[in-house]
């Protein structure tokens, strides 16, 4: 029996949708507290805090403010996890390594936003705006963040020769999905020409090929394989786990498709690796999915599919629940909701919910092992997890 077990064994969700109505930090608190009761915890057990700050309601030291806000009495580590979208599985790798490294027993991962209700679906991509180079080479031309996911798009669809209408399976398969799942900020079924027939964003996406822009909080509980096994819930361990990053601004990447698949290779390699397992082991997937074209590089790079065959991979139905490979069965960022940094951490509670079973409708038969990837700073930044229902 493994010694260094560690497990997730609390989740939680706050408001997560169109507008919440409140600040971060109350959606903070609501996570925290939903996550420590389905995990039979209480605030005085939690010894480590990692946070994931907000877009709207950031400091430069995050977790010290939300430790007070929430009113933790001790704490033996807190820090803050400042990844993006990949701050979801970089968080539970931090959470593990610390510990395993002996410096706290149950660590606290929280993360919230409001940018819908506080400054609006229209305006978030221009505050992101931010995060850009500010000289030479993105700020003075004016790209939105989805702008530069766009240029990505571009290019794999012309190198690959990927036809819009192919392409469109992932977002009609995600809202499949999320139309299976009553939380889901958008469950009416789409067809793949809703998608080619949706309002133009920036060439060559449209708006079903994009993220929502949501509300919401989300917490997880992460401890000991030991404590894991007398709490409330089964604990869902963390098998596997790597990572990859390059340049922050992506203007210095060498290519738009090998460098980028790469660097998700690399990342998935150590995970799948550290499992010891290989892709014919994982039952569903969870990827990062900013917009539709983030799917299928993940899944390439992932190696679910080869080079350049990853819209040929997702045809017919096969990343819907009760295909081969069930994909973001909540619905992701392009169905289920995209509050900010919260998006992806909302792809590992469902991967949570999926090992531990009884969904109904949703449920993977047998599903024992997942992978999840998450992904940020438009594909330049890689976390990996490989998560299962039992000790490996």
């Amino acid at each position: 029996m493994r010694d260094d077990d560690i497990a997730i064994v609390g989740i939680g969700e706050a408001r997560v949708g169109r507008d919440a109505g409140c600040t971060s930090w109350e959606l903070h608190a609501e996570a925290v507290e939903t996550a420590l009761d389905d995990a039979g915890l209480s605030l005085r057990d939690v010894d480590g805090l990692l946070s994931c700050p907000s877009t709207m309601d950031d400091h430069a030291r995050h977790h010290v403010l939300l430790a007070e806000h929430l009113g933790m009495p001790w704490k033996r580590y807190t820090d803050s996890s400042r990844v993006g979208g990949a701050s979801s599985t970089s968080a539970v790798r931090d959470a593990a390594n610390i510990i395993r490294a002996g410096l706290a027993e149950v660590v606290l991962i929280s993360c919230a936003d409001s940018q819908r209700s506080t400054i609006g679906r229209g305006d978030t991509p221009v505050v992101k705006m931010a995060h850009y180079h500010s000289l030479d080479y993105e700020i003075p031309y004016g790209p939105m963040i989805i702008s530069l996911y766009a240029l990505i798009a571009q290019r794999w669809m012309h190198e690959y020769g990927w036809a819009p209408e192919k392409v469109a399976e992932v977002a009609v398969s995600q809202r499949y999905n999320a139309s299976l799942h009553p939380g889901a900020q958008e469950r009416t079924p789409i067809t793949i020409e809703d998608v080619l027939n949706s309002r133009p964003i920036t060439d060559p996406l449209r708006m079903l090929n994009c993220s929502l822009i949501s509300d919401g909080g989300t917490a997880l509980i992460v401890t000991t394989g030991e404590r894991a096994r007398s709490l409330k819930q089964k604990p869902v361990y963390v098998l596997g786990m790597g990572n990859a990053y390059s340049y922050y601004f992506c203007w210095n990447l060498p290519d738009y498709t090998d460098y980028i698949r790469m660097l998700v290779q690399t990342s998935a390699d150590s995970a799948f690796a550290q499992a010891g397992v290989s892709q014919n082991d994982i039952d569903l997937a969870f990827v990062g999915d900013p917009a539709d074209i983030c799917t299928l590089v993940g899944l390439e790079g992932m190696g679910f599919a080869k080079a350049g065959e990853g819209v040929d991979f997702v045809q017919g139905g096969r990343i819907r629940v009760g295909g081969d490979l069930p994909v973001n069965t909540h619905g992701g960022n392009l169905s289920y909701a995209h509050p900010g940094a919260p998006g992806q951490h909302l792809h590992v509670i469902e991967a949570v919910r999926q090992l531990r079973g009884g969904l109904g409708d949703r449920q993977v038969r047998d599903a024992k092992i997942a992978a999840v990837h998450g992904d940020a700073g438009v594909l330049t930044s890689h976390c990996t997890l490989i998560l299962g229902n039992d000790r490996r």
